[in-house]
């Protein structure tokens, strides 16, 4: 098996603002993101809740958080909210934006936070990377292949049993529980150390452009032909 590198590109050609998404100009911005229609045990926003609660007090009026959330019903957001009460520092972005526009307010945000057990890719992850917005991940999943300590803040986690069946998830299967604490640390890190945090963005998109960008996956995918096209020159002299 030969894995060819995903190519990640990011566009936003149209130049968004905070407020054309209703966010504060004065605060510093967390974002998570998940869609209600996927497994919301495995993205775990929930997670990002907790460390937030854990790194700044309600009144705490210097930061903020922010959702963005797909198809989401008030019914899907209840749970979230009541563990969010007292704090009014949280916003909640919950209509269809375009790629682009996706693109613009993960730019716009300080931070990308991704608390999840497990993860299919974790392209969000390498596009605010891209984006020079640092991020905040559970080291765990195959993020990990495209990310490490070296240019995203990298969560410890220990290996758990899920307790219930989540979606295609039975009851007893394994996936990684983040630490909280150390979440939470990390969020207070990049909010209180501006050089820290700047220098973490830079770091996420010099190392993402070698890893996932065009000239790597080229080189790998010349590579293979050249070794498929040996192999069948091989076969045909023999």
């Amino acid at each position: 098996i030969r894995v060819i590198p995903y190519l990640v590109t990011v566009d936003h050609k149209h130049k968004m603002e905070r407020k054309d998404f209703g966010l504060p100009e004065d605060k510093f911005l967390y974002l998570a993101m998940f869609d209600v229609n996927s497994t919301l045990g495995r993205k775990n926003p929930m997670g990002s809740v907790k460390a937030f609660k854990k790194a700044f007090r309600p009144e705490d009026s210097r930061v903020g958080m922010v959702f963005k959330v797909n198809n989401a019903t008030e019914n899907s957001l209840i749970n979230l909210k009541a563990e969010l009460k007292g704090y009014d520092n949280i916003y909640f972005i919950t209509e269809t934006l375009g790629k682009e526009e996706v693109n613009c307010l993960i730019e716009n945000v300080d931070v990308f936070i991704s608390l999840h057990r497990s993860e299919g890719f974790g392209l969000v992850m390498a596009e605010a990377m891209l984006l020079e917005t640092p991020v905040i991940a559970t080291n765990w999943s195959s993020n990990t292949e495209f990310m490490d300590k070296s240019a995203s803040c990298m969560v410890d986690y220990k290996l758990i049993q899920n307790p219930k069946k989540e979606d295609l998830y039975p009851k007893g299967c394994v996936w990684a529980e983040p630490e909280y604490g150390q979440a939470a640390w990390y969020m207070k890190k990049l909010a209180g150390d501006k050089e820290y945090c700047r220098r973490m963005g830079k770091s996420a998109k010099q190392f993402i452009e070698a890893k996932l960008g065009k000239e790597n996956t080229v080189d790998v995918l010349e590579q293979e032909l050249k070794r498929v096209w040996m192999q069948i020159n091989t076969k045909s002299e023999l």
